[in-house]
Order: structure tokens, then sequence, then C-alpha cells
């Protein structure tokens, strides 16, 4: 599952990073409009950087649970932990959706390609959040009698 994920998330983590750190359009610009105090760039850092820590994370806890007595105590963790970070992540992109489609956008400040990426990071953000909660709502539904 580990590795599923990985490869799911790799694209995303690399395109964060790769963007957060070269270019030199929009990234770093102040977002002024609105009283967040960072740029798209801390923001792309942070979203890339998450991700990979929450592969390694689960990753570790896979291994973790095959050699150890205590797996249902790292299992129970590791659903805690996914699931304030999710609520994180619903959070982050909430404020980067306000930073690029309140202010970069409109203003035409990040060059074609940046523009492209953060429009469809977004967009596949909040269909992936919707997915997840439509998930475990019918997972819910069906464990209920």
């Amino acid at each position: 599952m580990a590795g599923c994920l990985g490869v799911l998330a790799l694209p995303f983590i690399v395109c964060d990073l790769y963007y957060a750190y070269t270019d030199t359009t929009c990234v770093d610009l102040p977002i002024t409009n609105y009283s967040i105090s960072f740029p798209l760039g801390m923001w792309l850092k942070v979203n890339g950087y998450l991700a990979l820590t929450m592969i390694v994370v689960l990753i570790l806890i896979a291994v973790l649970i095959c050699c150890t007595e205590k797996a249902l105590l790292l299992f129970i963790g590791y659903l805690f932990l996914t699931f304030i970070v999710s609520l994180f992540n619903i959070a982050w992109l909430i404020v980067g959706a306000v930073m690029f489609w309140g202010y970069l956008y409109p203003n035409s400040l990040c060059q074609s390609s940046v523009t492209g990426y953060v429009f469809a990071r977004l967009i596949l953000g909040f269909i992936s959040v919707f997915i997840n909660l439509f998930t475990a709502r019918r997972q819910q539904k069906q464990a209920s009698p």
C-alpha cells in the first residue's frame, strides 16, 4: 500500500518542490490582499515535504508492524496521525486556493507552467478530499447495522 501511495504522490511531490525552488515569476511574491504572511513557494514546499514525510512514516509503520507485537497500537497511532494530517491538508488547500485564485491568478502574476500546475494541483487536491470524505462516509454507513 505504501508503494502505491508513493507512486501516486511522487509526481506531486516532485512538481511541488521543483516549482517551489526554481520558479522566478510568482512563488516568492508576497500575497498582499490577504493576511497570509508567506508566498506560494512556501505553500508548495510544505505541501511537497508533508506528502514525502507521510510516505516515509507509512513505510516505517508498515515495517514496524511486521516486526513488533504492538501492531495495533502502531496502527491506531497511524490512523490518528492520518486524521490530523488530513485536517491540515484541507485547511492548507483552502489557503493555497485563496493565495492562487484570490490573488496570483486574477493578476496574471505566474508564468503559464506554474499557473497550469497550481491550478491542476488545487483542483485535484479538492477532488481527492471529496473522494476521501465520500469513501469514509460510505464505509461508515456499511459498517453500521
